[in-house]
C-alpha cells in the first residue's frame, strides 16, 4: 500500500469512528441529558440572586411590577424543585421587568 493510500484509509476510518462517537453521544444526550439537567438541584446562590432581583424590581417599580409577590411565593414553593421549573420562573420574572416587558426580546 502506498503512503497516500494508507493516509486515505486512516483518514476515512478516523472519520467513521468520529461520526460513530458523535452519534452515540448525541443520542445519549437526547435520551438522558435533558432529564438530568431538568432534575438537577438549583444552587442556593442562584435562588438568592433571583430573590434579590425580584425584591429589587418590587422596590423599584412597585405597582408597575404587579406579580412580584407571586414570583416570590412561587420561588419559595420551588426552592427544592428541579432546575427546569426554576429557569422558567427566572425567565418569566425577569422579562416582566417594566423596562423591557413592552419591547420584543429576541432569543
Amino acid at each position: 500500500m502506498t503512503d497516500f493510500a494508507l493516509k486515505r484509509a486512516t483518514s476515512v476510518t478516523g472519520r467513521r469512528i468520529c461520526t460513530y462517537v458523535l452519534v452515540v453521544f448525541l443520542s445519549w444526550m437526547m435520551l438522558f441529558g435533558g432529564r438530568a439537567y431538568g432534575q438537577a438541584a438549583v444552587p442556593e446562590e442562584d435562588r438568592a440572586a433571583l430573590r434579590a432581583a425580584i425584591n429589587d424590581l418590587i422596590r423599584t417599580f412597585g405597582d408597575r411590577y404587579p406579580n412580584g409577590k407571586e414570583y416570590l411565593t412561587r420561588l419559595r414553593n420551588i426552592e427544592t424543585a428541579n432546575r427546569g421549573e426554576f429557569d422558567e420562573l427566572r425567565c418569566e420574572a425577569l422579562i416582566a421587568n417594566p423596562l423591557v416587558s413592552g419591547q420584543p426580546i429576541l432569543f
